[in-house]
């Protein structure tokens, strides 16, 4: 089981946890932009905006990957 497939674990940081709320919502927020884009002709500069949008959805859903582990780790050892 992947850790982004335990919503026991995913629920209860979101519950404790402030950054991974607002790194959370900021990811959501990045999603519906890049849908936005889909299926349209974008500009040059839309383009490395959406390269530049879609590097920070990977970075913020890296650093929730992380707090979910530590979180894990944390659980285990109590």
């Amino acid at each position: 089981m992947n850790i982004d497939d335990d919503p026991e674990l995913i629920n209860y940081v979101r519950g404790v946890d402030e950054e991974y709320r607002k790194i959370e919502r900021l990811h959501h927020k990045l999603d519906e932009y890049l849908k936005k884009m889909e299926g349209r002709y974008l500009t040059p500069d839309e383009e490395v905006q959406k390269k530049n949008m879609q590097k920070d959805k990977l970075i913020k859903k890296d650093r929730m990957m992380q707090i979910l582990r530590d979180y894990k780790v944390k659980m285990k050892s109590e």
